[in-house]
């Protein structure tokens, strides 16, 4: 059964469904992206991690589309079965890393992999200008939170009473 904990987004506590994925730039991140928090488990199925597809839905909070050319539109999906969170890439061109670790080669899909609070998640690679020395597309580097519980909040980064700079909706 999927339980149900406050929204911090709102005072007002609003009810979002757990268990959620929340995925976070972290401060010496190349490509800051606004945090996204994303509902898994019965009822949310597997959840799409890529670009977005023009005239398609558009990157928010609690969806998996970052707007970073490195990520193809099918990038990589996530999903919670048995009270674990797992991500596998379905095939990319630049790839899903998990702690430093290519998922799989180019343009194949990987087998699943299970996601814990504290890794580290690379989307993709950056990459180069002409020039061969400056980066004109980053990867997307992501920390990851796993919360299943309200207890797990407690892993979610916050600074005094709200959240990092690029933590803007706690």
């Amino acid at each position: 059964m999927t339980q149900l904990y406050p929204d911090l987004t709102d005072q007002a506590t609003p009810l979002i469904p757990c268990p959620w994925l929340y995925l976070y730039a972290p401060a010496n991140s190349p490509a800051p992206f606004t945090p996204r928090r994303i509902p898994l488990g019965p009822g949310f199925g597997r959840v799409r991690l890529g670009r977005p597809v023009e005239g398609g839905a558009v990157p928010a909070e609690t969806n998996g589309l970052i707007d970073a050319r490195v990520l193809s539109r099918r990038h990589a999906e996530v999903w919670e079965e048995d009270g674990k969170m797992f991500i596998r890439d379905t095939g990319s061109a630049n790839g899903t890393y998990l702690n430093g670790v290519r998922l799989s080669p180019e343009e194949v899909q990987s087998g699943a992999v299970r996601l814990e609070t504290g890794d580290n998640l690379v989307l993709g690679i950056d990459v180069e200008g002409p020039d061969f020395h400056t980066i004109i597309h980053h990867k997307v580097v992501a920390r990851v939170v796993c919360i299943f519980s309200a207890e797990d909040l407690g892993n979610v980064p916050v600074y005094g009473n709200r959240v990092s700079v690029q933590h803007s909706w706690l």
